[in-house]
C-alpha cells in the first residue's frame, strides 16, 4: 500500500467526503490510469490503450474504455459510433457482477449525440 500525503487540514475533508456509486466511464489517456505501472499497483487494474495495437492482439477493444466505481475499476466499455445510424453500439464489453454501466454509457451516447444500441 502507498502512503497517502496531505495537509493536516484537509483531513476533515476526506472525512466528509462522499464515495460516488454510480460507475464512470473514463477516458483513455485520463492522468487517473495514464501511468500503467502506478494503476496496476494502485488498483490491480491492467489497462492499456489498444488504439495502435494490430486487431489480432487487442484484448479489450479499439477504444475500450475503463469503468471506475467508486474507487475500484470494474471493468471496461468498447464503443463505437455509428455516425450513419446515429448510434453509439458497444462492440465489447466486461464488467464484474453487480455493477451496471448503462447509465454512464447512455451519457455517453448523448455527449456524443447519439442513441445507445444494445452489445451486438
Amino acid at each position: 500500500m502507498l502512503p497517502s500525503l496531505l495537509l493536516a487540514e484537509d483531513v476533515r475533508l476526506l472525512d466528509s467526503a462522499e464515495t460516488p456509486t454510480a460507475p464512470k466511464l473514463l477516458a483513455p489517456l485520463d492522468p487517473l490510469i495514464y501511468d500503467r505501472r502506478l494503476t496496476r499497483q494502485l488498483w490491480d487494474y491492467d489497462y492499456t490503450w489498444e488504439v495502435y495495437t494490430p486487431p489480432a492482439r487487442r484484448v479489450r477493444g479499439y477504444y475500450a474504455l475503463p469503468i471506475l466505481a467508486g474507487v475500484k475499476f470494474v471493468g471496461h466499455v468498447d464503443p463505437k459510433a455509428d455516425r450513419a445510424k446515429k448510434k453509439l453500439v458497444i462492440v465489447n464489453r466486461s464488467l464484474r457482477r453487480g455493477h451496471r454501466v448503462a447509465l454512464a454509457v447512455r451519457e455517453l451516447a448523448g455527449f456524443l449525440g447519439l442513441a445507445k444500441m444494445p452489445p451486438s
